[in-house]
C-alpha cells in the first residue's frame, strides 16, 4: 500500500508543457499541470531576470504533478497563456489561489502580450494579494485578468519543506468553491465548540479539574485548525506574517495542553513516572515553538514541532498502553482517540513531504480526525467519572462517619469547633482560588444567662437544641452549621454573597423568635437570637474573617438584639 501511495505522489517523469489554453466554459485549472519552475538556490534572480527573452529556455516542468518547495529555497514559477483556436476568447478575470499560507516570500508578476522564448520581455506587473480582511476566504488569493500571450511569474519561498498546490479559478467556480470549503469546516468547528462548551458545562456541575484540562486542550486545538488552515487570518484580519506567527503559537499551546492534559487524565506522576518525563520534555519542546515561532526563529521552531510531533505520537500511545494494562478502563478510550488523531495528522507531514498525493485530502483529514477525538476523549472522561464516582461515593460515606464520631457536639449534634476550623481553612482556600464567594453567620443567644437563671439549664438546652435544628434544616447540603461555643453558634455559606446571606439569616431569626419553649413545669418560654453577618475578602485568613462576623454579632447585640447586622 505504501508502495503504491509513493507511486502515486511522485507520478510520471516528464515536464509539462508551461501552456495554458484557457477555455470560458471550465471553471478552474490545476496550475501543477501547466508551471515551469526555476531553482534559485542563491535567491539572486529578480522579476527581470526570470523574465528576460533569453532566461526562457531555463524554465523546465515540474517532475511530479505537485510543486513542492524544499526549505529556504527560492523557486521561480511560470505559465503561459497562448489560445491556437479559431476563437480568441476576450480578457477576462481570474482568480490565482496559492493552497499555502505559511510562506516567507510570495509574489506574482503578470506580463502582457509576451511570454514566448523568441519575444522581447515586457514590464512586469507586480500583482497585490487580495488581503484575507477584504477577501474572506483562508488562502492568498490574486485576482488577475489573462488574455492570449501573457505570462505570469511567481516567487515562492518557505522555511520548510512543503507543498505549494495552485490553482487557477474563474470567479464563479471560485466562489462555490469556497463555499463547499465554510460547509465542511463547518461541520468540524460546530463538532469542537459543542464538545468544548458540553464539558464546560460538565466541569461548572463536577468542579472536576480534569474538564477544565480537556476544555482548555479542545479550545487549542481549535485555534490550532484555525491557524492551520488559515481561517484565523479572515477572522481576525491578519496579514500573512502575523497569521503564521500565530500558527505557531497556536501549535505550541495544543502540543502543551495536550501533554498537561494527558498526565492529568492518566495519572502519569504516579503510575508511569518514566513516561512521566517523557511528556515533559515534549512540554518543553512546545514552549521552544512558542518561543521560537513568533521571534522569527522558524527552522529551530520547526526542529522542536517535529521532536514534539513524534514525542506526542510515541509518548501518547505509549502511555496509553501502559495504563490500559495496568487496568485503567478509561485507557481504552484514550487509546482510540489519540490514534484517530495520529492518522489525520499524519497526512499532513506525509503530503508535505511528498509521501501522499496532493488528491488526499490531508487538511481535511487532520480536521475529521480532531474532532472525532474529542468526542472519544469526551466519552474516556465519562467512563472515569462513573469509575470515580463509585469510589467516591464509598470513601465519602466512610469520612462522613469518622468525622460525625468524632467532630460532633453532643448536645445538638452539629459540627464542633474543631471541625469548623478546619473546614472553614479549606473554604476560604477553594473560595480563594476559583474566586467564589464565601460567607459567614455569626449567631448567639439573647440573654441566655438570664433564660437559664429563669427557667433553669434544661429549658436553655431545649433551646439550643432547637436553635441547631433551624439551622440544620435550612441550611443547603454545601452549608457548614456548627457549635461554635456556649450559646453560640455559627453558620458557613459556600458562593453565598453578603446579600444572601442577609436573607438567610433573617429566616433563622424570625423561625427562632417564633418558637416556644415547654418547661419542666408545664409552663413555656421563648428565646430569641442576634446574628452577624460577613462576606470573605480576596485572601482574607480566617481569624480575620471570624473577627468581622463577631464584631458585627455584638453590634447586633449593642442596638437591641433580636437583629441582623451585616458586616460592610
Amino acid at each position: 500500500m505504501l508502495a503504491v501511495l509513493i507511486g502515486l505522489a511522485l507520478g510520471p517523469a516528464g515536464s509539462h508543457g508551461g501552456v495554458l489554453s484557457l477555455d470560458p466554459e471550465k471553471g478552474s485549472y490545476d496550475l501543477a499541470r501547466f508551471v515551469e519552475v526555476v531553482r534559485d538556490a542563491e535567491a539572486r534572480l529578480s522579476i527581470e531576470d526570470v523574465s528576460a527573452a533569453s532566461f526562457q529556455s531555463r524554465f523546465s516542468g515540474l517532475a511530479r504533478p505537485a510543486l513542492h518547495l524544499r526549505a529556504d529555497e527560492v523557486v521561480w514559477v511560470r505559465f503561459r497563456v497562448e489560445n491556437h483556436g479559431p476563437v480568441v476568447p476576450a480578457p477576462a478575470p481570474w482568480i490565482v489561489e496559492v493552497g499555502n499560507y505559511r510562506l516567507d516570500d510570495m509574489a506574482l508578476f503578470r506580463i502582457p502580450g509576451s511570454g514566448g522564448a523568441d519575444r522581447p520581455s515586457q514590464t512586469p506587473e507586480e500583482l497585490s494579494p487580495l488581503l484575507p480582511s477584504d477577501f474572506e476566504y483562508r488562502y492568498p488569493v490574486f485576482r488577475l485578468v489573462l488574455a492570449d500571450g501573457d505570462t505570469v511569474f511567481g516567487r515562492l519561498r518557505a522555511h520548510a519543506t512543503m507543498p505549494v498546490p495552485l490553482s487557477l479559478w474563474s470567479p464563479d467556480a471560485f466562489r462555490q468553491h469556497a463555499q463547499r470549503d465554510c460547509r465542511w469546516f463547518g461541520l468540524v468547528y460546530g463538532v469542537l465548540l459543542s464538545m468544548l462548551f458540553f464539558n464546560l458545562f460538565i466541569y461548572v456541575s463536577l468542579r472536576d479539574r480534569l474538564y477544565l484540562l480537556y476544555v482548555a486542550y479542545v479550545a487549542c486545538m481549535l485555534a490550532w485548525l484555525l491557524s492551520l488552515n488559515g481561517q484565523h487570518m479572515p477572522l481576525l484580519g491578519l496579514t500573512l506574517r502575523q497569521g503564521l506567527t500565530v500558527l505557531w503559537c497556536a501549535l505550541g499551546a495544543v502540543v502543551f495542553s495536550s501533554m498537561v492534559f494527558v498526565k492529568a487524565f492518566l495519572g502519569t506522576r504516579q503510575s508511569t513516572p518514566r513516561l512521566h518525563r517523557v511528556l515533559s520534555l515534549v512540554q518543553a519542546l512546545a514552549m521552544g515553538i512558542l518561543i521560537f515561532g513568533p521571534l522569527g526563529f522558524e527552522r529551530v521552531a520547526h526542529l522542536c514541532a517535529v521532536a514534539a510531533g513524534l514525542g506526542v505520537a510515541a509518548g501518547g500511545l505509549a502511555v496509553g498502553g501502559v495504563r490500559l494494562w495496568q487496568g485503567y478502563r478509561p485507557a481504552r478510550y484514550f487509546l482510540m482517540a489519540w490514534t484517530a488523531l495520529l492518522l489525520g495528522v499524519a497526512t499532513l507531514p506525509l503530503k508535505e513531504v511528498g509521501l501522499l498525493p496532493q488528491a488526499v485530502p490531508g487538511e481535511l483529514a487532520t480536521n475529521l480526525a480532531a474532532a472525532a477525538e474529542s468526542i472519544l476523549l469526551s466519552f474516556a472522561l465519562a467512563d472515569r467519572i462513573r469509575i470515580l464516582r463509585k469510589e467516591k461515593e464509598e470513601l465519602t460515606i466512610s469520612r462522613a462517619h469518622y468525622l460525625r464520631a468524632s467532630l460532633t457536639d453532643g448536645l445538638t449534634g452539629l459540627y464542633n469547633r474543631r471541625y469548623f476550623r478546619e473546614t472553614l481553612e479549606q473554604a476560604l482556600r477553594q473560595a480563594d482560588r476559583y474566586r467564589h464567594s464565601l460567607s459567614l453567620l455569626m449567631l448567639d443567644v439573647d440573654d441566655f444567662k438570664s433564660f437559664n437563671d429563669a427557667h433553669g439549664h434544661q429549658a436553655g438546652d431545649e433551646v439550643l437544641r432547637q436553635l441547631a435544628g433551624v439551622m440544620r434544616t435550612s441550611a443547603r447540603q454545601s452549608d457548614t452549621p456548627c457549635r461554635y461555643g456556649g450559646e453560640e453558634f455559627v453558620l458557613l455559606l459556600p458562593e453565598t454573597g453578603r446579600e444572601e446571606a442577609r436573607d438567610v439569616a433573617q429566616r433563622l431569626r424570625r423561625e427562632i423568635e417564633g418558637r416556644v419553649v415547654e418547661m419542666a413545669d408545664g409552663r413555656t418560654g421563648s428565646a430569641t437570637i442576634s446574628i452577624g453577618v460577613a462576606e470573605m475578602a480576596p485572601g482574607e485568613e480566617a481569624d480575620r474573617l471570624i473577627q468581622r462576623a463577631d464584631a458585627a454579632l455584638y453590634r447586633a447585640k449593642r442596638q437591641g438584639k433580636n437583629r441582623v447586622e451585616v458586616d460592610e
